[in-house]
């Protein structure tokens, strides 16, 4: 009994151990249920990754999409014979576009709507600084202060930023046409992704213009060149061969407070109008600060030098330098100042004289530097020494991107053009001839050897405009450059616009003359390092430039029966030179009278910048005939003086005057008047000097003062009586009574 009794309970326990219960099934249920719920959440967490990285796939396609297809923009300016969009056109801010994508219908039947938005910004850089400016993208581009010459960005900084929401309520408003984003109204977020890229300013199809041309290594890509207009821009012909010309039709001024600044450039095509060679030129005045020594390796520069193939930067050498005298000059200032300092280490051999010297033809001592000049209180230049500010001016050239300093300018031909001189091709090309023809003079046939100096050349040329045209005649240049023209014009016109050439003649360095003479033997054509080589004219360093509005007017008799515009330079060239007006009743001969500084000063538009100066300003005259009579003039007695400057930054050459009972006029540096005899109270007001924040007096030692004003000064000029020279000086401190 008892074994079966326990066998019994043996049995029992082992069935109630097998068991579960329904706390544990719960538990189970429990379990599986929070492991689904897990998965599920997994699952969507994953699904919704997988969408949003989708759909930052696509935010990122559009935003690529829109980038390539604006760097595949054609030409640099804008062209009116496409619809595509140029360099120039990518301009503007806060461009905003919606793009939908996923829809089976376009913009219907869902996807998601992406709102593109595009920001433009123009680069330029500054070779004084060595950094990038930046401004707002504009159409026409607005370069920065200091950069005005320049036609357009370096390179241009797209944004893309392409914004996206999973939220319903994101749609696009069209009902006026433009389109509205509603992205995260209701507080979700708005996601966005933004692409950065830089557009520069050669046309993506150059790569293939170089790659289809098969002779591209040796020569480069072709791009063509769209010759200038005359007669403001004259194309000189090289043989029937090559071509040169100013690109612009006067040089660009830039002129505001202390700064001045003049840009032209110079291209080289064919008969093709293939594009050749572009040479870039600014030309600075500049306040600098002397430093006669050159301790621990400071100095500058030496000069830029035409080599008969490109420009070559020289050396870096401890020599004399100067820094600039204040921040509100030119940014090429800087360099100007630095490097225009002939001398230097290694510089005892004269031989090298050409590679050291500013100016071979006035300074023939490589080993040291050229005399700097100081301006006064009273505007009277004297030697600058150690320390002390002095006036500057320099010629320089693009090389490589950068703007370095060149020797300066050395003009060799200045003559006055009547208006209607090169209004056709016969004309341009006759013109031409004269050009070319008194280059060849100058260098001569065997090159450096039969080098003149400047003015030493034997053609000049004389212009006239009969009725029936006009026309050239050579002269030899012992007897001066005149020109002859009339009012009215043969058209009828009392009024024409008088015009002024120069031509610009480089020092030619011995290896510019090697490589010539090797060139043009054709025993030695092997040797010939200049490549597609034809004529000796190409190479030559030479410009031809319009000096309309550089150079100074007058005319004498003053006024009557002509005036002559000479108006104070402004920037963009919104200044008057040179216009010829017939005054009412106005008869009898005038001359035309004009003059330009010879070397960098004259292109700079600036204050002359040492004492005695070989290139000085000569005045030409331009004889213009009007209805046959007298001349009505002033009988009377003539006062004349020099208008100068004792105030850095500050320039004479920009001071205007105005006149009362008396005929007055600029000169060159100053004014002259004619006082009639019975003249009742004659004034002479200067005006147009200023500085910002500062105040300016006009004082001079022999007239006495009538009023003055802000940036004006009247003047008593005297009757019956020939006074001394009466220089009028610009100071910034108040007049000390005569």
């Amino acid at each position: 009994m008892k074994r079966n009794t326990r066998q019994m309970k043996i049995t029992m326990n082992g069935k109630r151990m097998g068991g579960v219960m329904l706390l544990e099934v719960v538990l189970a249920i429990a379990v599986f249920a929070f492991g689904m719920l897990a998965l599920v959440q997994l699952q969507g967490n994953l699904t919704r990754s997988s969408a949003d990285a989708n759909t930052r796939t696509v935010a990122t396609n559009i935003a690529e999409e829109i980038v390539e297809r604006i760097r595949g923009y054609q030409h640099v300016t804008a062209d009116p014979d496409n619809d595509l969009v140029d360099y120039l056109e990518l301009v503007g801010d806060s461009q905003d576009t919606i793009v939908r994508r996923g829809g089976l219908d376009g913009n219907a039947g869902g996807g998601i709507d992406y709102a593109v938005t595009m920001t433009i910004k123009d680069f330029w850089y500054d070779p004084a600084t060595d950094a990038f400016k930046n401004t707002d993208a504009t159409d026409p581009p607005t370069p920065p202060d200091g950069l005005e010459h320049l036609a357009y960005a370096d390179f241009k900084m797209l944004e893309v930023n392409v914004a996206w929401s999973p939220n319903p309520d994101f749609y696009v408003d069209d009902d006026d046409g433009g389109h509205t984003a509603n992205l995260g109204a209701d507080g979700s977020a708005v996601y966005d992704i933004t692409i950065y890229e830089v557009i520069p300013s050669s046309p993506p199809d150059m790569g293939a213009r170089i790659a289809a041309d098969i002779n591209a290594q040796a020569e480069g890509p072709v791009v063509e060149y769209t010759p200038g207009e005359n007669p403001d821009i004259a194309a000189l012909d090289f043989d029937g061969e090559k071509l040169k010309e100013s690109t612009t039709p006067v040089p660009d001024i830039i002129r505001s407070g202390d700064l001045t600044e003049t840009y032209f450039e110079v291209v080289s095509y064919n008969h093709a109008n293939v594009f050749l060679r572009r040479e870039e030129f600014i030309t600075v005045g500049c306040e600098c600060t002397l430093n006669t020594g050159a301790d621990n390796g400071e100095g500058g520069l030496r000069p830029t030098l035409w080599n008969g193939i490109e420009y070559s930067e020289a050396e870096f050498v401890a020599k004399p330098f100067g820094e600039s005298a204040n921040n509100q000059q030119s940014v090429f200032c800087d360099i100007c100042c630095r490097d225009h300092h002939d001398g230097g280490s290694g510089s005892a051999d004269t031989s090298e004289l050409e590679r050291q010297v500013y100016d071979p033809w006035l300074y023939s001592n490589a080993a040291a530097d050229h005399e700097h000049f100081t301006r006064s209180k009273k505007g009277v230049i004297s030697t600058a020494g150690d320390g002390d500010v002095y006036l500057e001016a320099c010629r320089m050239i693009r090389k490589d991107g950068f703007f370095l300093v060149a020797q300066d300018f050395n003009q060799q031909g200045f003559h006055g053009i009547p208006e209607n001189y090169m209004d056709n091709v016969a004309e341009v090309g006759e013109y031409s001839v004269y050009v070319t023809e008194a280059v060849a003079d100058f260098y001569g046939p065997a090159g450096q050897a039969d080098l003149k100096q400047p003015g030493d050349a034997s053609i000049a040329a004389r212009f006239t405009n009969p009725v029936d045209g006009a026309s050239i005649e050579y002269i030899p240049a012992s007897a001066g450059s005149e020109t002859y023209t009339s009012l009215p014009t043969p058209l009828g016109s009392e009024t024409q616009q008088l015009r002024a050439r120069g031509i610009y003649l480089d020092y030619m360095t011995i290896e510019v003359s090697d490589r010539i003479d090797a060139c043009a033997d054709s025993d030695e054509a092997t040797l010939c390092e200049i490549p597609n080589f034809t004529t000796k004219l190409e190479i030559y360093p030479f410009f031809e430039v319009q000096l309309t509005k550089l150079a100074t007017w007058t005319e004498f008799p003053l006024n009557m029966p002509v005036d002559v515009t000479s108006e104070a330079i402004q920037s963009n060239n919104g200044h008057s030179r040179g216009r010829a007006d017939r005054q009412v009743s106005g008869v009898g001969p005038t001359k035309g009278q004009f003059a330009i500084h010879k070397g960098n000063v004259g292109i700079a538009a600036t204050d002359p910048i040492r004492t005695i100066d070989p290139q000085a300003a000569v005045l030409l005259d331009m004889n213009i005939e009007t209805v046959a009579g007298d001349p009505m003039g002033f009988d009377g007695f003539t006062i004349t003086g020099d208008i100068l400057s004792g105030v850095g930054g500050v320039r004479a050459a920009d001071a205007e005057i105005s006149f009362n009972e008396a005929q007055c006029g600029r000169t060159p540096t100053g004014f002259k008047c004619i006082v009639a005899n019975l003249a009742s109270g004659p004034t002479l007001t200067v005006s147009n000097y200023f500085k910002t924040n500062k105040a300016l007096y006009a004082c001079s030692d022999v007239l006495s003062e009538s009023s003055s004003s802000d940036s004006s000064t009247t003047f008593n000029l005297p009757v019956g009586l020939e006074l001394p020279t009466a220089d009028i000086v610009i100071e910034d401190t108040p007049c000390v009574a005569n």
